[in-house]
């Protein structure tokens, strides 16, 4: 799915470049090294197994790769509203991180839940009032995939798709994602394989392989897109 060119000891493949940054996101992120190679490994099988077109599955390929390349952008911000941002991803486990509701009791329990009884009133107003924050992060990550795709070489088509997919990683056919709640037709087919394919991962980590199989069909139709779950339910979990 990457870059073709031969690598010379002038020049390196962007496929390799991106592999690289890939393991550094893993630290960020709070994740096992080559985390983010599984990742793609599993989105681009996935591909393969819906029959998407090389077009496609070459987005899923590097959407797979760039989809957290600015998950320190807006760590600052994260620390002052959540406290330790690691401690916060870290904690993350197998949490529906697509879904605002669904993370919104781990985010009370981070900050609210480690104050004393007097302080909780005003820490949950805190939490409240600046829950924009989150939102604010994710753009800024997003962003940062943008600005890079810019700066990579890809053909004007492949780049200005790229940049639409992703915006795209955390929205959900149920219309609960973010950062704008699009829902159905308006998704981005790569953009759900992605997410799928990190979620397994994730929970393969995790949980086990039928606690995997579980997840996909309990978030069938609200995190994911029928067709993507459907298929990924054939897909040897490993």
């Amino acid at each position: 799915m990457g870059d073709v060119r031969p690598a010379t000891r002038d020049s390196i493949r962007v496929s390799e470049l991106m592999a690289t940054w890939s393991i550094a996101i893993d630290v960020g992120m709070v994740m096992p090294t080559e985390f983010g190679l599984r990742v793609c490994s599993r989105a681009v099988r996935l591909a393969q197994l819906m029959d998407l077109d090389v077009a496609e599955q070459r987005r899923v390929y590097y959407l797979a790769l760039l989809r957290h390349i600015g998950c320190t952008a807006e760590n600052s911000a994260l620390a002052d509203y959540l406290g330790d941002g690691r401690i916060f991803r870290a904690g993350l486990g197998t949490r529906d991180v697509s879904d605002g509701r669904a993370l919104m009791p781990y985010l009370v329990q981070l900050t609210v839940g480690s104050r004393s009884l007097a302080q909780r009133p005003a820490a949950l107003f805190q939490l409240l009032a600046r829950a924009g924050v989150m939102k604010q992060a994710g753009a800024a990550v997003c962003e940062v995939a943008r600005m890079l795709l810019d700066r990579l070489g890809f053909d004007a088509d492949l780049r200005e798709r790229l940049r639409d997919d992703v915006t795209m990683v955390y929205e959900r056919p149920d219309g609960r994602g973010f950062p704008r709640g699009l829902g159905g037709e308006e998704l981005s087919l790569p953009a759900q394989v992605v997410q799928l394919a990190e979620a397994a991962t994730v929970h393969l980590r995790l949980v086990d392989r039928e606690g995997t199989l579980a997840m996909v069909c309990d978030r069938r139709g609200r995190a994911f897109l029928p067709d993507v779950a459907d298929a990924s339910l054939l897909t040897p979990v490993r």
